[in-house]
């Protein structure tokens, strides 16, 4: 099945499946005719291309008070309604405004563990980003141990 996605003009084509002049109110339409694999399939090379992985340290007169990790995807104003697609899909993350950009940023820590992790595992990213991805996921786990969490699917590491 063919899978594309081209905002800049308005539509969204997914196989025989097109929808003009997509609008937010479309969105629930739109996601119901997109299978999970296709998407997810889909999203892995978009997020190879637009993505980011980040972890903060959270510092307070030079001592660590704790880690902050990131999922995020920042495209421009025009390409809002692409994020609105993936907010809904995986039924997470916040949604900003900076300058002519939008952000989906995904911070909360159930949400990485249970919904990008996992995704992520499912479907692998197919460039250098894996590697990105793969030390994202290791701190992630060093963080669970360094507060005494346990981590709820060990083993996926």
């Amino acid at each position: 099945m063919c899978i594309y996605l081209i905002n800049s003009i308005g539509k969204l084509k997914i196989g025989n499946n097109s929808v003009s002049n997509f609008s937010s109110s479309d969105t629930s339409e739109f996601l119901k005719k997109w299978e999970e694999e296709d998407f997810y399939d889909w999203f892995r090379g978009f997020c190879d291309a637009e993505s980011n992985f980040l972890v903060r340290v959270r510092k307070k007169n030079e001592t660590i008070q704790g880690f902050e990790f990131i999922f995020r995807i920042a495209l421009h104003k025009d390409d809002l309604n692409v994020l609105t697609v993936i907010q809904n899909k995986l039924n997470c993350g916040r949604i900003r405004s900076e300058r002519n950009t939008y952000i989906i940023y995904v911070s909360s820590l159930i949400d990485i563990e249970t919904i990008i992790i996992p995704r992520f595992d499912k479907w692998p990213l197919m460039t250098k980003k894996y590697l990105d991805f793969l030390d994202f996921k290791r701190i992630e786990l060093l963080f669970y141990y360094w507060t005494g969490n346990i981590y709820q699917n060990m083993e996926n590491y």
